[in-house]
Order: structure tokens, then sequence, then C-alpha cells
């Protein structure tokens, strides 16, 4: 009887084992994130379907493009990656993070995702690739010490890029026809070298932060104001 308990717990084991999403490694030891694995979780710690969670820190890549419909059901409301680990660098590898919109006049779906969503965790840095038309932003980053560099984020519900978390800086990135402030950033924090134009918001939001936020060597063009609520000691161009 017991060598029959030890069978049967073995194969349940087994079974359980077989079941948990393993993650793909690319030659280098990133781990690899495309629309191939989302519906049964890209790896350990990411259930199936979106949210992508990212639960462990280490080094992501997008293999590939992940398309958000609305056609199907009419909104979008889970995010598209959501980062909950500290020390995660994630790589877009080119590729984009994008909503099909359910109607020809606009490239936003209705809904509340947000393409990237970081977590209250930190050194978390996001690069090369696009978001685009996501319901809510593309990317709101509540992370300290984070890097946001050489994206092209544009068309997105509420805004481009909230970097709320301090000593932040955000470079090389533009943010384009977002409804709402192209940048937002935290305390202690840096834009630089980025392109803001033709937001409805504006184009870099310090969020009334009293401490440093500054920005250099930017340009500037937004529906609403350039540049506001930078409090005091800003680096300017």
């Amino acid at each position: 009887m017991l060598q029959l308990i030890r069978i049967v717990l073995g194969f349940l084991v087994l079974v359980g084992v077989s079941f948990m999403p393993r993650a793909v490694l690319a030659a280098d030891g990133v781990i690899e994130i495309s629309a191939a694995c989302v519906a049964t979780g890209c790896f350990p710690g990411d259930g199936p379907g979106y949210p992508v969670t990212i639960v462990s820190r280490g080094s992501y890549r997008l293999t590939s493009n992940l398309e958000r419909n609305s056609l199907f059901n009419g909104t979008v409301d889970g995010n598209s990656i959501a980062i909950q680990s500290s020390e995660v660098t994630l790589d877009l590898g080119g590729f984009s993070i994008r909503c099909s919109a359910s109607a020809p006049s606009s490239d936003t779906c209705p809904g509340n995702a947000v393409g990237i969503f970081v977590g209250n965790v930190q050194a978390v840095t996001i690069r090369n690739g696009t978001i685009r038309g996501m319901p809510s932003f593309g990317v709101l980053c509540s992370a300290t010490d984070s890097a946001i560099e050489d994206l092209l984020v544009t068309q997105n519900g509420r805004g481009g890029i909230v970097s709320q978390g301090a000593r932040s800086i955000v470079r090389r990135t533009v943010t384009t026809l977002n409804f709402g402030p192209g940048i937002t950033m935290g305390p202690d924090s840096l834009v630089e070298s980025c392109v803001s134009s033709g937001n409805t918001g504006m184009g870099i939001d310090a969020n009334h932060n009293p401490i440093k936020v500054g920005y250099r060597g930017c340009v500037i063009d937004s529906v609403e104001v350039g540049v506001a609520n930078l409090g005091g000691n800003a680096i300017f161009p």
C-alpha cells in the first residue's frame, strides 16, 4: 500500500511539473517573452493570459510583437506586461506592444490596460521598442532608480510615460500623440535627449515635485503646455 501511495504521489508531482510554464532562455541567458507563450504562461510565476508577469530578477527580452485586440470583446483591461520584482531589465527587442483599435477613427483601444506596469520595486530598466494605442498609459512605473530609454510611446489613452519613482531617468525616448502628458516624472529625476511632441497634455510634467526634476537636450512641443510643475532647482538645456 505504501508503495502504491509513493507511485501516485510521484505521478502527481510529475504531472504538476509538466504543466508549469518553462522559461525559454536565449543563448545569452536572457529569458524570452513572445505572443506564443502568453496563453500558457511564459515562465514560472507567470499565469496564463495577460499580463505577462515578471516576479524574479533578471534580464527579459521580447521576441515578437504583443498585439492586444479589442475587436474580440470590446475592451482591453489587462496590462500587457507587469514587473513585480526589483533588478529587472526588459528589452523590447525592437518589437511593439500595441492595441488594434476597434474603431477606424482612433488608434487607441477602449479599456484600462497599461502597456508596461511596474510596481513599487527598485532598479528596473525598460528599453528598445514601441508602445502604441494602449487604453491607459504606455508605461506606468513606480520603481525607484529606474531607467526608461530608446522607446517610441505614442497614441496611448491617458498619457505616454509616467515614471513616478525617485531617482529615475527617461532618455532617448519619443512620446507623441498621446491623450495626456507626454512624460511625467517623480522627484530627483532627469529627462534627457527626448522628444515630447503633439501630446494633449504637458510635454514634461514634474508632478508638482518640490525636489529637483530636470531635463536637458529635449524637444518639447505639446498642445497644452511644454513643461510644467518643475518646482525648484530644475536643470535646463
